[in-house]
């Protein structure tokens, strides 16, 4: 399973125009595709929230700090599978 994503760009007129992926053509494992997914959300999520919650700077250097060593453990393993 692949997901494709859209990003919007700037053209030089200062236009924002779509963008396909990049990383269409590359056969990620669905394994590690549901984590980039999922913290993706994750971060989405954190920011709405952060948003919300008028935290002040340390409070957001936690919360990005734990959400990002999440992330980066379950990266690691997921990279060392591709890898075998």
């Amino acid at each position: 399973m692949i997901m494709l994503y859209k990003r919007c760009a700037e053209d030089e007129s200062g236009e924002a125009e779509v963008q396909g992926d990049p990383f269409a053509d590359l056969e990620i494992p669905v394994p590690l595709q549901e984590s980039l997914d999922r913290h993706r959300n994750h971060l989405a999520e954190l920011v709405v929230n952060l948003r919300s919650a008028g935290l002040d700077e340390a409070q957001i250097e936690q919360s990005v700090s734990t959400i990002v060593e999440s992330y980066r453990q379950e990266l690691v393993r997921a990279m060392k599978g591709m890898a075998r």
